[in-house]
């Protein structure tokens, strides 16, 4: 019975709104001079979601051709590679990261999603650039000992643990040719940082806040599918479970709104600026779920694979804590004695934590370098441009596989390995994702300010060893992922 409703109602879909729109396409790619490649007949190439590294490597490969245009359902997606493609694609103003987020990930809810109605104009300028009036180094040298005392008592309640320390959840799986992997005990600790960020340490540490908010955004990062990235507006059981996480997401965000409206003096951060503004609650909305699922999504990976290239990399294990020593020896002058190591590490100013570190700036350079290296992806959101003779046209998505530069030999001397000297001293302009882009990343030095209190916290207070399944000591330093 339900197969002789659902079923019909499947194939007047796909002919009132599918067909016709992979016809128009059909139609358009004919002028625009670019290869392209046939895929499934309604969902296009799906193998971009599935085995994606390999997709793009062997239609280069097979094509002897630097650029290509495949399909996803009835989007148009151009791939491309090579030092003009990658000045591009990380330059060219017309090209828009969200829409190209939202579809690799699918995971990240839109305001609509949670029913939202435009109360107010949107804002004038990008959220990114809007929020960048807030984060001047004040506001930083403000963050540094919370973030201190949150990485102290993360380390502290897992010091006796023997861990795995990616988690991998399931059901996900992440549109990605590898798993998205995940720092255990590491991605409540970036949510709560990110709490801290966005709004006071108040209204961030109050009981329940980081437990709920962590819980929801794996509750969103385990209800992804392809079929609901392809098909983000059919009714699967995936599209209706995520209607009901971004609900609950929607929720913690509008009652931290909600109570800081009820305060007489509020504290000046993320979220104050924008009432102060006038923004609507969509733009509140989006404007968290840009920073939570940004750092959650990149910086546990980063954190778990720097633990594991320190204690595989004895030589870079012991510069790094040489390092470190000295720069407490410089910048701590008053011993730790009774004071907690938070309060130790909080003595040395936000400057001499950006500058004075530069082995653990190579070390997490390269960790970034080893293990991003899958495709990212832009929308031209502008008119139709000509790139070496090709047409984009608006609307195009634009993938370009990040290894192309980071492991690429040309760029670095044996790129499999870990090997931060590639980034001592040397210029790594057009070579390495951190310094590609038109302005410096908002979230980066945030990032790294991060990553670093926890590098330094762990190696003064703690040791740490990776060991096998069978608990016995590893050696031997992995590939890239």
């Amino acid at each position: 019975m339900i197969s002789a409703v659902v079923i019909p109602l499947l194939l007047a879909t796909c002919f009132i709104f599918i067909f016709p729109r992979l016809r128009n396409w059909w139609i358009s790619e004919q002028n625009t001079g670019i290869p392209f490649i046939h895929g499934h007949l309604i969902l296009g190439s799906t193998q971009y979601f599935t085995k994606r590294d390999e997709f793009l490597e062997d239609n280069f490969s097979q094509l002897n051709s630097s650029i290509f245009r495949f399909r996803i359902l009835f989007y148009s997606v151009v791939a491309l590679r090579g030092k003009a493609a990658c000045s591009l694609f990380f330059t060219n103003k017309s090209l828009g990261w969200e829409d190209g987020y939202r579809l690799m990930h699918g995971m990240a809810p839109k305001p609509r999603d949670a029913s939202i109605k435009e109360d107010a104009a949107p804002a004038s300028h990008s959220m990114v650039k809007r929020v960048s009036v807030m984060l001047k180094t004040d506001y930083y040298e403000r963050m540094l000992p919370q973030m201190l005392r949150i990485v102290e008592h993360t380390l502290e309640s897992h010091k006796e643990d023997s861990f795995n320390p990616f988690h991998i959840l399931e059901p996900v799986r992440p549109p990605q040719p590898n798993r998205i992997l995940w720092l255990k005990h590491s991605c409540k600790f970036v949510v709560r940082v990110m709490l801290n960020f966005l709004v006071a340490e108040k209204m961030a540490d109050a009981p329940g806040h980081t437990s709920a908010m962590t819980a929801s955004i794996t509750q969103l990062a385990s209800v992804g599918s392809m079929l609901s990235i392809v098909f983000p507006w059919l009714p699967t059981p995936y599209r209706l479970k995520k209607l009901n996480a971004v609900k609950n997401y929607y929720f913690l965000v509008s009652k931290l709104v909600a109570q800081r409206k009820k305060e007489k003096n509020p504290e000046a951060d993320i979220l104050q600026y924008l009432l102060d503004e006038g923004d609507s609650m969509k733009n509140i909305f989006s404007c968290f779920t840009l920073f939570l699922f940004a750092g959650v999504l990149e910086t546990p990976p980063t954190l778990s694979w720097i633990m594991i290239y320190l204690s595989t990399s004895p030589e870079w294990k012991q510069r790094a804590q040489e390092e470190v020593e000295a720069f407490l020896a410089q910048h701590c002058p008053i011993p730790r004695g009774t004071s907690s190591l938070a309060e130790y590490l909080a003595q040395a100013p936000l400057e001499t934590w950006e500058t004075d570190l530069p082995v653990l700036d190579a070390i997490l350079n390269e960790t970034v370098r080893l293990t991003l290296t899958g495709a990212f992806i832009r929308r031209n959101t502008g008119d139709d441009f000509v790139f070496e003779g090709n047409i984009i046209r608006n609307g195009d998505f634009l993938t370009y596989p990040v290894s192309d530069q980071h492991l690429n030999p040309n760029n670095f001397t044996n790129p499999l390995e870990f090997n931060p000297h590639h980034h001592l001293g040397v210029d790594t302009a057009g070579k390495f994702w951190g310094v590609w882009r038109r302005h410096p990343c908002v979230g980066k030095r945030f990032a790294h300010i991060m990553a670093k209190t926890y590098i330094v916290s762990l190696l003064t207070g703690y040791d740490h060893t990776v060991v096998d399944a069978q608990g016995n000591p590893f050696y031997h330093t992995p590939g890239p992922t």
